[in-house]
């Protein structure tokens, strides 16, 4: 799984078993990984996502109920259990949750089926629900809606 981090202009990568990973696109002709921890997320179907207002990478599997988080910003690269309220849905049978950031609310958002999103707030670490006012999206893939959950500012 990958993240964009929009701070640094650089791309988080998870490996199942390798670890955390950055790639720097601005070292050398072919840019540069870098490993920064070796711990392991042990399954499969995550997604991740950058928060910059946080300065956090955030990685869910959604089927297993794990949420994990990283303080990218102050260089802590050890793997932390997410606890928050409000994220029951969002562990659901489905694998690999819609995650995304939006720039306006300045939050995570996270989707994983029906009219609801749900956006972080990492003050308090709770998933507040958002109702949609538009059209109902289909039921999301069993195998995962992955980067098929996107932001879109003309929708803010």
């Amino acid at each position: 799984m990958t993240a964009w981090d929009s701070i640094n202009n650089r791309v988080y990568l998870h490996t199942r078993t390798g670890g955390l990973f950055v790639y720097d696109p601005t070292v050398g002709t072919d840019g540069e990984f870098t490993k920064l921890s070796t711990e392991s997320l042990r399954k499969f179907h995550y997604t991740m996502e950058f928060d910059p207002e946080n300065n956090i990478l955030l990685a869910s599997n959604g089927s297993n109920g794990d949420f994990y988080w990283w303080d990218v910003g102050n260089g802590s690269y050890s793997k932390q259990t997410l606890s928050a309220t409000g994220d029951s849905v969002l562990k659901s049978t489905y694998q690999g949750p819609g995650l995304v950031y939006d720039p306006v609310l300045k939050k995570i958002i996270g989707w994983n089926g029906g009219t609801t999103v749900y956006a972080l707030d990492w003050s308090v670490k709770r998933w507040d629900p958002i109702v949609s006012q538009g059209a109902t999206p289909s039921t999301p893939q069993t195998r995962g809606t992955y980067g098929r959950f996107a932001y879109s500012p003309i929708q803010n």
